[in-house]
């Protein structure tokens, strides 16, 4: 029965985001979704600075039809929370059920705060697949041996990370350094009356490793096959490598540039976040306090199991500071903020219920998780204000009427018409929605750095021009007004 609450629970949380603002990048990987569903190849019929697995989570709920931002949210809920039931039910015997109840209560009141940190984007996903491997690392400490489900999790938190993002490379890098030094740690502390059991021991982690291996790259190497099967290899490169490391950087104050330099740069940027989240503490709202308390909770529980292998505890940190590549602030922070907040659950979950953790009288015990609860209580509060908005007015989020530009376009066009959409207020699933044929929707004329890196492809591509083009002339990004980057476009 517990399980079945879970699911709804978690679904609940989400659900009350539903009528909170969106952006570009989720109408990107929406319209990517839809984009799969009629036979299209992510990087060459639809241009992508992203990593291609969040599309292919996403279609599904584009085959059932799919079509607005707030359709598509309601069916990724039911996935998101189909994800942290998985979990769920894999720790639920080793992990007190208060503590995963904590980690998506706490995880979403951050984002609550964050601007634009309730949009269903990359980092989203990435976040939860690093959370998975994190307990699946953890749980690693304790049980010495990597099983079917543990290799299962770890193939589905690596799908969700790095198949969403290739920032996660470096937090996964760190996940992975962590369980080969505790498994060091083990092999060392064996106590085999010879050499032969020791190498008995030895064949049996190797064998756990390769199929830990082999199953996790399955999926990467039958994607990379099937790209080069099709010609789509060099375009999968130039949009989720080259254009992020090359192009993109240049618009975004080098961040991104340099693999190597962000070993270092990412944990003095988390640094600097944490003296200026404190200096803000006074002035600021609650995102500050939750910053602080989740941030307190990571150093915490990486003290407890710097215990077992202080190596690894400085690994498992560095995997979480890793999660903030891009940024700590603003939503490409999710990836940290998912990691810190599933620990500090952790130490609130196992910590104070058990007292394993935490060392205290049993009435101060009490005293302190039932503070905890109070708190958990307030935080859920709001979530139940907010889905009751979202429950009042479903007509409005699922349903919509057609705004001024819609209507227009909808009597400038016929069913099933290729309508270029670029940058203009009628976004890509504004398009499909009136049953339109957006192309190369969030194309190359949309931002500076996609008219940099693939400018000339899309002039090529609409020398056969649709009858309506859809672009605001005036509109600019991060300072680049569109007529000035985009002229051979606005010339036409």
């Amino acid at each position: 029965m517990l399980p079945v609450v879970f699911f709804f629970y978690v679904f609940f949380l989400y659900y009350s985001l539903l009528s909170t603002p969106y952006f570009t990048d989720e109408e990107d990987v929406f319209f990517g979704a839809y984009n799969v569903i009629k036979g299209q190849d992510i990087y060459r019929s639809f241009l992508s600075q992203h990593m291609p697995f969040s599309y292919y989570f996403v279609a599904p709920i584009a085959l059932c039809g799919a079509r607005t931002v707030f359709q598509f949210r309601f069916g990724v809920y039911f996935l998101l929370a189909w994800v942290w039931e998985t979990a769920f039910l894999r720790h639920r015997k080793v992990i007190p059920s208060a503590a995963l109840f904590l980690m998506p209560l706490l995880y979403l009141s951050l984002l609550k705060t964050i601007n634009l940190g309730t949009t269903m984007i990359s980092d989203h996903w990435q976040g939860i697949g690093l959370v998975l491997i994190l307990l699946e690392v953890v749980r690693y400490a304790d049980e010495k041996r990597i099983t079917w489900p543990c290799t299962a999790m770890i193939c589905l938190g690596i799908l969700l990370s790095l198949g969403s993002s290739f920032a996660s490379a470096y937090s996964l890098l760190c996940y992975f350094l962590a369980a080969a030094v505790l498994q060091g740690k083990l092999l060392r502390g064996e106590r085999g009356t010879n050499g032969k059991d020791k190498g008995k021991q030895m064949r049996q982690y190797l064998r756990e490793d390769l199929r830990l291996a082999g199953i996790c790259l399955l999926p990467f190497v039958l994607l990379m096959c099937w790209y080069a099967v099709s010609g789509n290899l060099e375009n999968f490169y130039s949009g989720a490598y080259e254009i992020v490391t090359q192009v993109y950087s240049k618009y975004t104050g080098g961040m991104g540039s340099d693999p190597v330099g962000v070993l270092w740069e990412t944990p003095l940027a988390y640094g600097k976040y944490l003296l200026q989240t404190v200096q803000n503490l006074p002035s600021a709202s609650g995102l500050s306090l939750l910053v602080l308390i989740s941030a307190g909770g990571l150093f915490f529980f990486v003290i407890r199991i710097g215990k077992k292998s202080p190596t690894a505890a400085a690994l498992i940190l560095l995997a979480a500071i890793y999660g903030g590549l891009r940024n700590f602030e603003g939503f490409h922070g999710m990836a940290y903020h998912a990691q810190a907040t599933a620990a500090l659950s952790l130490v609130l979950g196992m910590g104070i219920t058990s007292g394993k953790v935490v060392r205290l009288r049993r009435r101060w015990r009490w005293a302190v998780w039932g503070a905890a609860g109070t708190a958990a209580l307030g935080l859920l509060s709001g979530f139940v204000v907010w889905a009751g908005y979202n429950l009042l007015y479903p007509q409005i989020l699922l349903n919509r009427t057609l705004r001024c530009e819609e209507r227009i376009l909808d009597l400038l066009t016929e069913p099933e018409e290729v309508v270029f959409s670029c940058n203009a207020p009628v976004n890509s699933l504004d398009v499909m929605d009136l049953e339109l044929i957006p192309k190369e929707a969030c194309g190359a004329i949309s931002y500076p750095y996609f008219y940099e890196m693939w400018g000339a492809r899309q002039m090529v591509s609409i020398q056969d021009m649709p009858n309506v083009v859809l672009y605001n002339g005036e509109e600019s990004i991060w300072g680049y007004v569109f007529r000035e980057y985009a002229p051979d476009f606005t010339s036409i």
